[in-house]
């Protein structure tokens, strides 16, 4: 279509209105995908803040649960302690009340701890002694315990405190006698400002809630706190009697009861106690942010509807201007025919309605367009992509005021498709009345002058572009050390407001710009090596502000045309976050693996594939590896696969279930074979997705502590065993000194009086005779008592001398002798007459001896035998036996007859009189003077006693001679 035909008065509005109707459409249909987009948008952002709110308040409940299953698990640890200590111990008020205020110093959840008599009466208290007087055996609490011996912990319904009127939870455990009947409770105090003050340091928003109920539907505590609340039963609302018990952990969207407000709630059942956790977020919280943005999102895309529509009608306005232009253009082509002659590649000329009435053929060659396809056209109609819209517009107002004009620089496309570069120039042309009769002028094919000006010119704007908008510093600097150039990046990175004032500040990039000046010796250095530097790392100042930053610079050396260096240039970017991101992220790293180093446990990160990702020296020495042997492989790599499967088969189910392992015990095997139990517990690690990524192990040694109690319990027998021994040796006492005192007094009132006369003196003689042998029975006895005592008081003294056992013997013969013969029991002496010598306390061996055949004598029936018999021993040590055929000891018992008090049978003590302290007085005798005394025997066989000394306390009797002769010797010189 000619344009004169597309802007005469018909093809005008035909074309008006068809380029009008599809503007308004296109208008239409970007505003319709807008609001569109813009509505998804909401969409989207809102089921986002509902997911992280689930997530955010499902993560919240863990945390809380694991609170709560450790306030409550401490507090029923301890109270099954107490309810223990009770069991064995009578109710003594001062006890009780010092066993609760230990108890109660561990705990920081609990405020009182008191204990209940079987009527409810408080008989201790773990603050106040004597304390207060009170009753509560109308509680609740209280009468669970006493109507059913199987309730356990029981967590009560909160009450106030009829004292301080706080609102408080007991936490309670039925008290037993040893019987196993119901003697009263204990009970703990939890103040619910305890789990408020915790819950107030928690951000659940200003609407959020968190929630402590029974999972009975009780409400314990609340935060905000509103005291109506508390103590409310829910269980019948549709969230306690469908929902919560369907699963342990869940989250729904409820009105909640107390005050209406429309809630995301999760929970968490607590698996060891009747407890549920719920945190509400309020969607008034969780959609704030989701509201503003919908706000924002729906201005904005208004907004941006109304600008299309406004830059639409602009345009259509502007078409309607374009074509007035084009028809005033119509009218004002005239002909001319002045030509540059050479200089023009065409001659051309125009009406004065502006519309060419002449070009030359030469036109053909240069575009391949037939001349009179462009007669009867204006310069609109041949003028294609103008891209100086400026000097176009100027070009026209030239033609149509019949001004002259050169250079005008236009495209046009040519037959085959190409586009050439035009230019052309013309002159106005008049007649002599100043009428305007057209244009004749020239016309050139600049298409390369152009294309090369073009590509020059795009070039030096791209590299303006890179220059002035690039995010990092760019610059050029001389040799020896003057700013030359500097992009607006460098300029703000200094502190400078513009390029020439920084230019003119800098004197010396060396000593100005480097922290240390050395780095631009190094920098020269590294670019006359290599012609180039990447990542150069320094601290640099901002040269305004001297601040200190850190900046990594890329640079090339640029040589002159004979190899000379001419200038540096090279870009700066500023790496200060970087170098503190990392600087903090090693800093973290140290006080993360000191952290893990330091705590004494064996610490484990385990991924999804089960693989170490983290282990601490422990663990690793655990495994008989170092730690980076053991990072990035599984436990059955390590330990083997038979090893490895139960911890494989729990850690899998935790990825699956994302359930914590509360603290257990378990005993493993290290890599050496060594035995160890740990308190082992598991904690999962949540991605922002709520899966568990990760699975961390803590395990801390308990062995040692596990050992203290085993010690404990043998210690608390042990000690159960000395008081029975005791109780024993005293009923024996009661015999072994009523006896010698009943005889002394008897026979000594019998002298007195004279009752059998004055004549019956050899009679009183022989009273007198058993009045001394009592007595000195009884002062055997107390000698006993008296040796074990300093004995175990460690003041018994040894007095050394040089002792000739076969004497020591025929002397404790002599004393035994007349028992022995009364007792019908023979005695044989087997020690030679050349036993070696013994340095040893003589009192001490001599007792030995005597305890020795007195018990040889004493447990030997008649018609039995004792047999004596010494022998050197491998190794020098010196051996006296004390061997009997008496009624024996029980393999059982040999070990235990040593100790105080005992005798091998508690029988023996009727029909044998005795202490039971001789053999216990003796061993610590010998273990006195490094020896030994042990006892083989066999039930109605008999006994053998040796008595043991070391070989360095045995001399022969030759070697005594022989020192009695050097001491003569050295006495005479």
């Amino acid at each position: 279509m000619r344009l004169a035909d597309a802007i005469s008065p018909t093809g005008n509005t035909r074309h008006y209105k068809r380029f009008r109707a599809g503007l308004i459409g296109l208008v239409g249909l970007i505003a319709g995908a807008v609001l569109l987009l813009s509505a998804w948008h909401i969409h989207e952002r809102r089921t986002q803040a509902i997911e992280n709110a689930e997530r955010n308040a499902s993560n919240l409940a863990r945390t809380l649960e694991e609170h709560a299953a450790r306030a409550f698990g401490e507090t029923d640890l301890v109270l099954r302690s107490i309810a223990d200590d009770v069991r064995t111990h009578p109710f003594d008020e001062a006890r009780l009340h010092a066993l609760l205020r230990e108890k109660y110093a561990a705990l920081p959840q609990v405020r009182t701890m008191l204990i209940f008599n079987i009527d409810g009466e408080l008989v201790a208290d773990s603050v106040a002694f004597p304390h207060r007087r009170g009753n509560s055996g109308d509680r609740e609490f209280f009468l669970v315990h006493k109507q059913s011996s199987a309730a356990g912990l029981h967590i009560g319904e909160p009450f106030q405190n009829r004292l301080n009127r706080a609102w408080t939870i007991a936490v309670t455990r039925r008290l037993e006698s040893a019987d196993g009947t119901f003697a009263g409770i204990v009970s703990a105090s939890i103040e619910i400002a305890y789990f408020n003050g915790f819950y107030r340091s928690i951000d659940i928003g200003p609407h959020g809630t968190i929630q402590l109920f029974r999972d009975d539907g009780i409400m314990l505590m609340r935060e905000p706190f509103i005291e109506k609340a508390i103590g409310l039963n829910v269980g019948q609302n549709n969230m306690f009697r469908n929902l919560i018990p369907a699963a342990t952990t869940g989250t729904f969207q409820v009105k909640t009861l107390v005050d209406g407000v429309e809630r995301l709630l999760a929970y968490r059942k607590l698996t060891r106690f009747p407890l549920v956790v719920l945190v509400g977020l309020a969607h008034e919280d969780t959609l704030a942010r989701w509201r503003e943005e919908t706000r924002q999102i729906t201005t904005l895309a208004f907004g941006t509807v109304l600008l299309i529509a406004l830059l639409a009608f602009l345009l259509i306005r502007q078409f309607r201007n374009l074509q007035v232009m084009a028809r005033q253009l119509e009218l004002s082509e005239r002909r001319f025919r002045d030509f540059a002659g050479a200089a023009s590649d065409w001659l051309w000329e125009m009406g004065p309605d502006l519309r060419f009435t002449f070009i030359s053929d030469r036109i053909k060659t240069l575009l391949g367009t037939d001349p009179r396809e462009i007669v009867g056209k204006t310069r609109e109609d041949l003028v294609g992509q103008v891209e100086d819209r400026e000097a176009y517009e100027r070009h026209l107002e030239d033609l149509r005021n019949h001004r002259p004009f050169r250079n005008f620089t236009y495209t046009r496309r040519r037959s085959g498709g190409t586009i050439r570069q035009l230019r052309v120039s013309g002159m106005p042309i008049f007649d002599e009345h100043g009428a305007f009769l057209g244009y004749r002028g020239i016309g050139s094919d600049v298409t390369n002058e152009v294309e090369a000006a073009r590509a020059a010119h795009k070039a030096e704007e791209d590299y303006r572009a890179l220059f002035e908008n690039a995010p990092i510093g760019i610059y050029r600097s001389s040799v020896d050390g003057r700013q030359l150039r500097a992009n607006p990046a460098l300029v703000r990175l200094n502190g400078y407001a513009s390029e020439a004032e920084l230019l003119s500040s800098v004197r010396d990039i060396a000593t100005e710009w480097y922290v240390d000046p050395n780095r631009r010796a190094e920098f020269k250095r590294l670019l006359e090596r290599d012609g180039q530097v990447v990542e150069f790392e320094s601290e640099i100042y901002r040269h305004k502000g001297r601040e200190r930053i850190w900046i990594s610079e890329d640079a090339k050396l640029v040589r002159d045309a004979n190899g000379a260096p001419s200038y540096y240039e090279g870009t700066v970017r500023d790496i200060t976050a970087q170098r503190q991101a990392l600087r903090l992220a090693e800093e973290r790293r140290r006080i993360i693996e000191t952290v893990i180093e330091a705590v004494p446990a064996r610490i484990v990160v385990k991924d999804r594939d089960l693989r170490y990702t983290l282990v601490n020296r422990r663990q690793a020495a655990w495994q008989g590896r170092r730690p980076e042997e053991v990072v990035g492989k599984t436990l059955a790599e390590i330990r083997g696969e038979a090893f490895a499967v139960p911890f494989h088969e729990s850690e899998a189910k935790m990825f699956e279930t994302g359930r914590t392992q509360l603290p257990f015990e378990e005993t493993l095997v290290d890599a050496h074979g060594n035995s160890a139990t740990t308190m082992t517990s598991k904690v999962p690690i949540l991605d922002e997705n709520g899966r568990v990524a990760y699975i961390v192990v803590i395990a801390i040694d308990i062995t040692e502590r596990k050992q203290i109690e085993i010690d404990l319990l043998k210690a608390k027998t042990e000690a159960e065993h000395a008081n029975r021994a005791k109780s024993e040796f005293l009923a024996n006492m009661s015999h072994e000194l009523r006896t010698p005192l009943n005889a002394i007094i008897g026979f000594s009132e019998i002298i007195r009086d004279q009752l059998l006369g004055q004549e019956a003196a050899d009679k009183y003689a022989d009273y007198a005779g058993d009045i001394h042998r009592s007595g000195q029975h009884l002062l055997d006895v107390i000698n006993d008592i008296l040796d074990m005592s300093k004995i175990e008081a460690g003041h018994y003294e040894l007095a050394d001398e040089n002792i000739d056992p076969a004497a020591v013997v025929e002397a404790c013969l002599t004393m035994v002798h007349g028992r022995a013969s009364a007792g019908q029991v023979d005695i044989r002496n087997l020690i030679d007459a050349d036993a070696p010598i013994v340095c040893g306390d003589r009192r001490a061996f001599k007792q030995v001896i005597l305890n020795l055949l007195s018990n040889a004598v004493k447990f030997t029936r008649p018609g039995g035998k004792v047999t004596i018999s010494t022998e050197i021993e491998r190794g020098g040590s010196f051996a006296l036996s004390i061997a009997d055929t008496g009624i024996g000891i029980s393999a059982k018992d040999i070990e235990r007859i040593f100790e105080p008090f005992q005798q091998a049978d508690p029988n023996i003590t009727r029909e044998f009189d005795g202490t039971g302290l001789g053999l216990s007085i003796s061993r610590r005798l010998m273990e006195l003077h490094g020896g030994q005394l042990s006892l083989n025997s066999e039930v109605a066989v008999g006994t053998v006693a040796t008595v043991r000394f070391p070989a360095s306390r045995v001399t022969t009797k030759d070697a005594e001679q022989d020192q009695g002769f050097l001491d003569q010797a050295q006495i005479a010189d």
